[in-house]
């Protein structure tokens, strides 16, 4: 990583600067790594007549102050800094992002296309083409430059689609894993090699996939079938039975002793793909809807003594048990997304029966009242309009403080369901806005998009000058921004144009209701 540094300041000044590094002079330009900084990533510009020191307090840190130096340089436009000694830090342990090349509905490690990744199930002739191309896969999908460039933006993870039928090999279900030892292969690499721009590799998960009601799975294990899911002709994974319990463990176990650079896990555990019995169900109170439901097939007899918070509870539980077995430090962060579905925000049935040592990750605008046109509504997307947070947010907050563990906040940057046709909104005081929110949040990390936009644009460049402490005031981060852009000249008037963007952007009706 140092050499990375190196490597990346001197083409710096050579392909931007003109300036070439020599010994003609007194002056010295010096990388080091101090380990008395402080926390993770925290880095030192000190800067005297004769010296320019970048020191990190690990070699990350010093990555990142050599972008900061870069950055001065930018809106100086020359290598030129101001004598002085500034520290920063990061204010979020975990920044995760995605390549916006990087597929969804396909195994984007090996290019595998059928179920469970594949999305014809629901759409049927969906196509996606994304392996078609000769240079395809993880290499051009996460290429180094496009690693490095996600560091410079400030990013410390990225996170890849997985699917346990085929990542992993185990003993209740000798039929899986037949692609996992190719699969895994790639994984690893692409983790060996995200860490050399200081990045680490983050699994997302949707466990425990469901199958298609033909499949020959079911055959072979019919003491595993659940309910049949309402995205017919899926059937669900019932969690109830001690099988689908080792499978979910045991797979965790194997990804990770065969990957331990992995950071660690995002699970989803409701709404999405089919997996667990109550992933798109309500256990109605009503006995007679009860049995109605059962005799269609829509409930699951054997999770029926169960409620959805005790399910999610033990998934959550088993994956974490899987990991925490190979790699203790493992990430096991549990996203709320649509929990709502369950029980009244903040659903502290849910959060209740966590483990204790999960990290919640919540939809930081999602369940915000607001409106647009005089229609007064709920928001129920991710929003660039809403800055956040939403009381649904600030109950899991309070929740985790209560517990004394992080709080994650899921975002995203470029753009929404506002407008997911684009490479960026261009509303850069929301993004700074609402990285000033996260951080009076006490917000401890964050996911930055979804299966799109993700694009490193202007929007992920903002993020990365907010993600810091000090962190600069909206209006002083914004400018300097438009100097390194635009030139200073022009800077005043870019801000403001953006300012009447972001404005405008408040009455832009941006949610499903409207």
């Amino acid at each position: 990583l140092t050499c990375t540094a190196q490597e990346h300041l001197v083409g710096f000044l050579r392909s931007s600067l003109d300036m070439e590094l020599g010994l003609a002079t007194g002056n010295r330009l010096r990388l080091a790594v101090d380990p008395t900084l402080g926390g993770k990533e925290t880095h030192r510009l000190r800067v005297s007549a004769n010296e320019i020191e970048v020191a990190g307090v690990d070699p990350v840190g010093v990555l990142q102050g050599v972008f900061y130096l870069e950055s001065l340089m930018r809106e100086r436009g020359g290598p030129f800094v101001p004598l002085g000694e500034q520290v920063r830090k990061p204010l979020f342990a975990h920044r995760i992002h995605r390549s916006a090349l990087s597929p969804f509905y396909v195994d984007e490690l090996t290019g595998y296309d059928g179920p469970p990744l594949d999305a014809r199930w629901f759409s049927p002739g969906m196509a996606y083409p994304a392996y078609q191309e000769e240079d395809a896969g993880p290499d051009m999908f996460y290429h180094d430059n496009l690693l490095l460039r996600l560091a410079e933006h400030g990013f410390n993870g990225i996170w890849v689609r997985g699917a346990f039928r085929k990542f992993a090999k185990v003993s209740a279900f000798p039929e899986f894993g037949d692609t996992a030892d190719a699969i895994l292969a790639e994984l690893r690499r692409l983790c060996q090699r995200a860490a050399r721009c200081g990045i680490e590799v983050f699994l997302y998960l949707n466990e425990p996939m469901g199958m298609s009601a033909d499949d020959p799975f079911w055959l072979a294990h019919p003491e595993v079938r659940g309910s049949s899911s309402h995205f017919k002709p899926m059937v669900h994974l019932c969690t109830s039975t001690p099988e689908v319990k080792e499978y979910l463990r045991e797979s965790t176990r194997y990804v990770f002793s065969q990957v331990p650079e992995l950071a660690g896990v995002v699970l989803i555990t409701a709404s999405e793909f089919p997996s667990h019995c109550y992933c798109h169900a309500h256990r109605p109170d009503d006995e007679a809807e009860q049995q109605k439901l059962i005799a269609e097939g829509t409930l699951c007899p054997r999770c029926l003594p169960r409620t959805p918070q005790e399910i999610i509870g033990e998934i959550v539980t088993l994956i974490r048990d899987g990991a925490k077995s190979v790699k203790p430090a493992a990430e096991v962060i549990s996203w709320n997304w649509s929990w709502g579905a369950y029980e009244p925000d903040p659903q502290r049935g849910v959060l209740e029966r966590l483990p204790e040592d999960a990290i919640v990750m919540g939809d930081f605008e999602r369940g915000q009242p607001t409106e647009a046109c005089g229609f007064a509504y709920t928001n129920d997307e991710y929003s660039l309009k809403v800055v956040g947070p939403s009381p649904r947010f600030t109950g899991v907050a309070d929740f985790q403080r209560e517990r004394n563990m992080p709080v994650y906040a899921r975002i995203q940057l470029g753009t929404t369901h506002e407008n997911p046709d684009i490479p960026y909104l261009p509303t850069p005081q929301k993004i700074a806005e609402k990285y000033h929110a996260l951080r009076a949040s006490g917000v401890t990390g964050i996911m930055t998009c979804w299966n799109f936009g993700n694009m490193l644009s202007l929007a992920t460049e903002i993020a990365g000058e907010f993600t810091w402490d000090p962190q600069p005031e909206v209006v002083e981060g914004l400018r300097r921004l438009a100097v390194r852009n635009f030139g200073p000249a022009a800077a005043d008037d870019v801000v403001a144009g953006w300012e009447l963007l972001s404005r405008a952007h408040d009455d832009f009706p941006s949610s499903i209701p409207v």
